[in-house]
């Protein structure tokens, strides 16, 4: 189909949407103190995402069975980033809502996220 913005587009909308927060909104997710911020950018998240379907296709395609999880334990880890920040940043302004949100706030996912800093 065709697509009803261009990814730029996408995230000039994000970047609205944050700044449309104000600091003193009832639903900024103030977090008082300092911040250390961690995340995976978005298209290598993406990337990773397309590289797993391509993978489960081919092993269709040639009949197999495709396990995910043995399939990402396979994988690179993603580079993480990190960004010492307060409690007022931009991606604090909003919640995303996708696939990877619960999963990103678990324990284990704060483990594998800072091992990814070493």
């Amino acid at each position: 189909g065709e697509m009803l913005m261009s990814t730029e587009e996408g995230f000039d909308v994000v970047d609205r949407a944050q700044k449309g927060v104000s600091i003193d909104d009832p639903d900024h997710l103030y977090v008082p103190g300092k911040v250390i911020l961690l995340y995976r950018k978005w298209q290598d998240r993406k990337k990773r995402r397309e590289e797993l379907e391509a993978m489960e296709q081919a092993a269709k395609d040639k009949g197999e069975k495709f396990v995910e999880e043995e399939a990402v334990k396979e994988q690179e880890p993603l580079p993480v980033f990190c960004v010492r920040t307060d409690g007022v940043a931009d991606p604090l302004r909003l919640i995303e809502i996708d696939s990877d949100m619960v999963m990103d706030h678990l324990t284990g996912s704060y483990h594998t996220m800072v091992d990814g800093l070493k």
